[in-house]
């Protein structure tokens, strides 16, 4: 089940400034159980099969803030900030791996994960009408986000810890977003729009992996690190251009005639690098580039009674 909290607060004078704020903390429970199993057949207590329910939840907490001011002669500002943060454990689709001499070997064992993640994201848009008409809007916007998740697993074969796998995972982003957009009756019967962004976004993972096993002993062939540090990083920079029309009533009475374009080209940047066995180096590189166009054409007709 879930709790669920929120309060919301609208202030506004006409032709002068508003204010918005939303905030909600949601609090989510997770089911510990997995797959029905009898531990006791593989010589494990009952917790190895599920949690304890009530101590297994995640908490998000949101805030929203948008003002916004109109100015005489100078263009209408709004300004907004968001923050969304997580925090608690959740436990996983997937189980960890139970053996047991004569028995199937199972994938059973509760997984669970830490999290503790946030994002920051605030905008400045300026917007204006001119000579009653046309609409012209220019926003800029930035996100930042960090996110640390531990995992931890337990691997079990005769009744007895196996291996104990740990996951250190630190995804994290930056993205700004450049958008343009006008649009306007170009005359009684014609309506044009047109969009503009421009996408920068980098983002960055990295995942620490410790698989010792059982007694401190490494099996053969193996180390007591197996993977660490991974390190993947990725740089994204779009633009994307839309433009649109739509004719209504000019050929016909209740005849709706729409088209529209789009055009993106998107340059892609990716790199990974990590320690396999905790000495030798790999690293990874590619490039990406892409073109794509799309158009649509629509008619509608509604005069049929």
């Amino acid at each position: 089940y879930d709790g669920d909290y929120g309060l919301n607060l609208d202030l506004a004078k006409e032709d002068s400034y508003f204010l918005k704020l939303n905030t909600r903390l949601t609090r989510r429970y997770y089911d510990g159980s997995n797959e029905p199993w009898d531990p006791a057949s593989y010589g494990l207590g009952r917790e190895t099969a599920e949690k304890k329910d009530n101590h297994t939840y995640t908490d998000r907490f949101d805030t929203d803030v948008e003002y916004g001011i109109k100015l005489d002669s100078l263009p209408d500002v709004t300004i907004g900030y968001t923050r969304w943060s997580r925090n608690g454990q959740e436990t996983l689709l997937r189980g960890e791996e139970v053996a047991f001499t004569g028995l199937n070997t199972l994938r059973s064992s509760v997984i669970a994960a830490d999290v503790d993640g946030v994002s920051d994201k605030a905008f400045v848009q300026l917007s204006k009408q001119i000579n009653e008409k046309h609409n012209v809007a220019l926003k800029q916007q930035i996100e930042l986000y960090h996110d640390d998740q531990a995992i931890l697993s337990s691997r079990y074969s005769n009744g007895a810890l196996n291996q104990q796998r740990n996951y250190y995972d630190e995804p994290q982003f930056q993205e700004s977003l450049t958008h343009a957009s006008y649009n306007s009756f170009l005359s009684e019967k014609t309506y044009l729009a047109t969009n503009y962004l421009f996408q920068d976004l980098k983002n960055r993972t990295t995942r620490t992996e410790l698989r010792p096993i059982s007694g401190g002993v490494a099996a053969s062939g193996t180390t007591l690190n197996q993977f660490i540090n991974p390190d993947t990083s990725n740089e994204r920079k779009a633009n994307i251009l839309n433009l649109g029309l739509v004719n209504l009533d000019s050929l016909i009475k209740d005849l709706r005639i729409g088209f529209n374009t789009r055009f993106e080209n998107a340059e892609t940047e990716a790199e990974g690098d990590g320690f396999r066995g905790g000495t030798v180096v790999r690293k990874a590189e590619s490039d990406q580039s892409e073109y794509q166009y799309g158009e649509t054409f629509s008619v509608a007709y509604t005069g049929i009674k």
